[in-house]
């Protein structure tokens, strides 16, 4: 685990990774009021993780898949 990103005992769930520039962007769910499934990327260390954005602001859902 590179970051604990879910704020309850659910997981995160991540998914639909996609590599770019040497980064790796996925989905996952933070399981909290503010934000569920978002959009994040990883540069392989736990600073270097983060939420990339809140794309649908507020705690629903955004859903950004892989296609």
């Amino acid at each position: 685990m590179l970051k604990d990103i879910s704020t309850d005992t659910d997981g995160s769930n991540p998914e639909d990774f996609t590599v770019y520039n040497r980064k790796l962007y996925f989905s996952a769910d933070a399981n909290n009021t503010d934000n569920n499934r978002e959009l994040w990327v990883t540069d392989g260390s736990s600073s270097g993780t983060a939420m990339l954005k809140d794309i649908y602001e507020g705690p629903d859902d955004s859903f950004p898949f892989d296609y």
